[in-house]
């Protein structure tokens, strides 16, 4: 049975953090939010696809992964079908109780009574909005912050302006 982690991140200190915390996970995902809350969830998805039955997942929270009770209902109810084990990391809003038989029952009976909570139709996840970030960013800004390239190399090899590299730097960092 292997162990995995995930987390959505907008500054790099918040994945060190995390990294510490799921030392023990065979392989960690992780997804750039960047300022505008944009993020493709590229590695939540390819997450999804590799575990199997048996498998651990390491959250942060059942926050950082949905924006709404029908996308935690989704999320735990394929849990529950493929028998993964949860484990929540943030303790702030007592997400656990979702895990029990209860909580999740609670779920579904919230669900049923959505158009009631639900005050708007802009809830959403912002699924496949594009991330300002480059595709590589984090790898290029790996190389920068260890100084084996400079920034107008990193900018280069992200096919960036110089002042966009310098910006998607302070944003993360």
């Amino acid at each position: 049975m292997a162990k995995y982690a995930y987390i959505a991140i907008s500054k790099y200190q918040s994945l060190t953090f995390f990294k510490g915390l799921a030392q023990d996970a065979d392989e960690i995902f992780f997804d750039l939010i960047d300022s505008s809350g944009r993020c493709d969830f590229s590695q939540y998805y390819r997450l999804l696809k590799l575990v199997k039955q048996g498998d651990t997942v390491v959250l942060h929270s059942l926050f950082n992964i949905s924006s709404n009770i029908q996308e935690m209902y989704d999320f735990l109810k394929y849990a529950r079908d493929e028998v993964l084990n949860l484990i929540l990391l943030d303790k702030t809003y007592d997400e656990e109780l979702f895990l029990s038989e209860e909580g999740f029952h609670s779920l579904e009976t919230l669900l049923e009574f959505e158009d009631v909570f639900q005050k708007d139709n802009n809830w959403s996840r912002r699924v496949g909005r594009p991330s300002t970030y480059p595709e590589n960013f984090y790898l290029v800004f790996i190389k920068y912050k260890s100084g084996s390239l400079k920034a107008k190399e990193a900018a280069e090899e992200l096919n960036i302006p110089l002042y966009k590299f310098y910006n998607n730097v302070k944003e993360f960092s």
